[in-house]
């Protein structure tokens, strides 16, 4: 009788194993088809250390800085490899409708490199986090042996 039922609980703790696996192997989307696809709009963008402003304050909200026909722009990032830059309804003087770039992930996904229109260089930004509605990327720039770490947040549209 002991073994029976020993034989019985451990039948059940086997199927109880197997059937409840399931539910931990649902596939978690990739980055690529979190960023592609969308138009992301910036919604905050600061820097630590502050940035000094010429008159002993400092500067840590960049995103207030910015016009406002800055503040309604746009990335889409699109499969295989191509970025646009659009701008907002409330262009700002001299502005192009859109720009072209490409973009690409590390083999890891936690960089994100972008060549924008008119630039020879790349910008490397490390993703802090990727939603389906949310991203966060940084960046680090050195200035007068001073390394600022900018912070850029984007809502989905």
């Amino acid at each position: 009788m002991k073994k029976a039922r020993l034989l019985y609980y451990s039948t059940l703790l086997v199927a109880g194993c197997t059937f409840t696996a399931c539910e931990d192997d649902a596939e978690l989307p990739n980055k690529t088809d979190l960023l592609t696809g969308k138009d992301w709009k910036m919604t905050a963008a600061s820097v630590t250390p502050g940035i000094p402003d010429g008159n002993g304050g400092t500067i840590r909200d960049v995103y207030a800085r910015y016009p406002s026909c800055r503040q309604d722009d746009l990335l889409r990032f699109e499969t295989p490899s191509t970025l646009k830059e659009l701008s907002g309804p409330s262009m700002c003087t001299g502005d192009v409708a859109s720009k072209t770039g490409t973009w690409s992930f590390s083999s890891d996904q936690k960089q994100l490199y972008l060549v924008r229109q008119g630039k020879s260089t790349t910008d490397d930004f490390s993703v802090d986090e990727l939603t389906s509605s949310s991203m966060r990327l940084k960046t680090t720039e050195r200035s007068n042996g001073v390394d600022y770490t900018f912070t850029y947040t984007y809502a989905k549209q």
